[in-house]
């Protein structure tokens, strides 16, 4: 794998993708790149730490993988062009160790027409995978560009662009834990998302990151999930299958679930990306199985 971006289309692409604020407030680091492949850092830091603040949450670890694997695609194709996730399967095997920094691997997989396939693994410093994925993108304009829109064309809507090209985003002042990170505020069986400036995940025509669709997801689910089980039950999110429906722009967001089975030690539910009286924006199959020590 080439450690450095050496072509000068790499080079333009991985300004891009360096300049998202959602992966800068991450903390995501670049570690290289090529045929196809890729390499991305994710140390620990209090705002993307669990509750108890002892270790990486997983749902930094899903926006990880998602964020990895358009890397690798674009290692593969080396072209200045757009892509979206269209559908990411993420399986949560192990707990990161506390404190510990997590380092993901990408590889593409196969590259049919404007469809573009990848697995990724993410491994804590013990050598431990944590997360696995399989992802599907869709390559060409972003989301909300016009269909004959060509390369990293962006209409700067609300000017955050000429923002960006001044100064790389900072997370300063963003505090964790990894809920607090993502401005999520719990009401009923509704999970509520503000529109904070570290979800976003392309600046050209403001809209959310994959992975930050995909942690309100996983939110709503388990806060569905928690509310439904008997008390002292612990169960932990083990998968989550997402299909991302419809452009997200960079509005308040809502995530809700609904339970399709609990039982004594698997449960499994659906949820849905909900803005204003539309249609959902995703939708996620998501399984828990029971939490260690439980």
């Amino acid at each position: 794998m080439n450690i450095a971006a050496d072509t000068a289309d790499l080079k333009a692409q991985l300004y891009v993708h360096q300049r998202a604020p959602y992966p800068r407030g991450l903390g995501v680091e670049f570690l290289g790149w090529g045929g196809g492949r890729a390499r991305l850092r994710l140390p620990f830091h209090e705002r993307l730490a669990t509750q108890d603040g002892a270790r990486i949450d997983d749902r930094a670890l899903l926006g990880l993988l998602d964020d990895l694997a358009a890397y690798a695609i674009t290692s593969a194709t080396q072209a200045q062009q757009g892509m979206s996730t269209l559908d990411l399967k993420v399986e949560f095997l192990h707990a990161p160790a506390p404190g510990a920094a997590v380092t993901a691997d990408a590889k593409v997989t196969a590259i049919d027409g404007d469809a573009a396939f990848v697995e990724t693994t993410a491994t804590d410093e013990g050598g431990r995978a944590c997360a696995r994925s399989t992802t599907c993108f869709l390559l060409g304009p972003y989301p909300g560009q016009s269909p004959d829109a060509q390369g990293n064309g962006q209409a700067d809507e609300g000017g955050l662009i000429a923002k960006y090209a001044k100064q790389l985003y900072a997370p300063d002042g963003v505090e964790g834990p990894y809920d607090r990170f993502m401005a999520l505020t719990y009401a009923g069986p509704e999970c509520h998302m503000a529109p904070q400036e570290q979800l976003i995940g392309w600046v050209g025509n403001p809209s959310y990151h994959g992975g930050v669709l995909g942690g309100l997801l996983a939110s709503a689910a388990s806060h569905g999930v928690q509310a439904a089980v008997r008390p002292g039950t612990r169960l932990r999110l083990a998968s989550i299958n997402i299909q991302f429906l419809r452009f997200a722009p960079w509005v308040p967001t809502i995530g809700r679930a609904s339970i399709d089975r609990i039982g004594k030690r698997a449960a499994y539910a659906t949820a849905v990306v909900l803005q204003g009286d539309g249609p959902p924006i995703s939708q996620a199959q998501c399984m828990f199985v029971a939490a260690p020590g439980s």
